[in-house]
């Protein structure tokens, strides 16, 4: 496709030339329709005439409508691959310099470092998809005792008030019916399914019954919200494996989030922080045993 083959698609393809036909073809009537009141012995419509083309029109309008909702959506689409692969990006140049020999720096610094930056760009994505603001967090499991709890590790929004005051450093328990979201994204499938925690509308799960989470202010932050776990399978293809955390995203608004396509791509990005983590954990104790060998 040449250059300016390119920019007719383009212009074709513009929403504002959609809305600027829209508005033409409503004067257009409005003002045919108002041509033949005043003017009526010129006969521009009978009655019939009208009616049927006023049905024509407002048919029309609608498609246009849902033509524009359809394109944008097509445009939101069209940006995921750029945002997966900066986060592929990423991965790999942090893994790259964290396996050097040569490497000097704090190991644990680059992996948080790498990991916001994850949230941050999938953030972006479904940001742009759903076009609301959108909240992505990984949360740690870490074991306590006989008990294991999570932990949020790192957040898209930096500072956010859900880590303020007396939510900061929050333990929330696991597999023990106190904190759903995690609870149900821990089961494991005995398909190809993907582990998960969906739900479209977090307080209507609330009031039924469904839904628990230890955070008090929890209907202050979210109210639909995603989770997928962090973990590996076993090579042997059972379902058992390692369990590192969750990847989670949530917004504000309800029924926004969708099941299938929206799971995919956080279970996609999940697969790939597994590996980061999994990856920095064996290079920096690679690098202490080789410390504690020279010493």
């Amino acid at each position: 496709m040449n250059n300016t083959t390119k920019k007719a698609k383009n212009l074709s393809l513009s929403i504002a030339l959609t809305h600027i036909a829209q508005v033409t073809t409503v004067a257009a009537f409005l003002y045919a329709v108002y041509k033949g009141s005043v003017e009526p012995g010129e006969n521009y419509f009978s009655t019939t005439l009208a009616v049927f083309s006023g049905v024509f029109i407002i048919g029309g309008l609608f498609a246009i409508f849902i033509s524009v909702a359809v394109r944008r959506d097509n445009e939101s689409l069209k940006k995921i691959g750029k945002y997966l692969h900066e986060i592929s990006h990423e991965i790999r140049d942090t893994v790259h310099r964290v396996s050097a020999d040569n490497y000097e720096e704090n190991i644990l610094e680059d992996e948080l470092k790498c990991s916001t930056f994850v949230c941050q760009q999938l953030s972006k994505l479904f940001s742009r998809l759903i076009k609301r603001e959108v909240t992505v967090s990984i949360k740690l499991i870490e074991a306590g005792g006989q008990s294991l709890y999570a932990t949020t590790y790192c957040r898209s929004d930096q500072g956010s008030i859900r880590d303020k005051g007396s939510f900061e450093n929050l333990r929330l328990h696991l597999n023990d019916g106190r904190n759903t979201a995690l609870d149900h994204a821990l089961l494991r499938t005995t398909s190809h399914k993907i582990s998960h925690f969906y739900a479209a509308d977090l307080k209507k799960m609330y009031e039924s019954g469904d839904f628990q989470n230890e955070r008090q202010n929890w209907q202050d932050c979210y109210r639909s919200a995603i989770v997928v776990p962090i973990r590996s399978h076993n090579f042997r293809g059972d379902i058992t494996g390692e369990d590192l955390g969750f990847l989670s995203i949530d917004t504000e608004t309800p029924n926004r989030l969708e099941r299938d396509f929206h799971v995919d791509v956080v279970a996609s990005v999940a697969d790939q922080l597994y590996s980061l983590m999994y990856t920095l954990r064996v290079e920096r104790q690679k690098k202490e045993d080789r410390k504690s060998a020279e010493n």
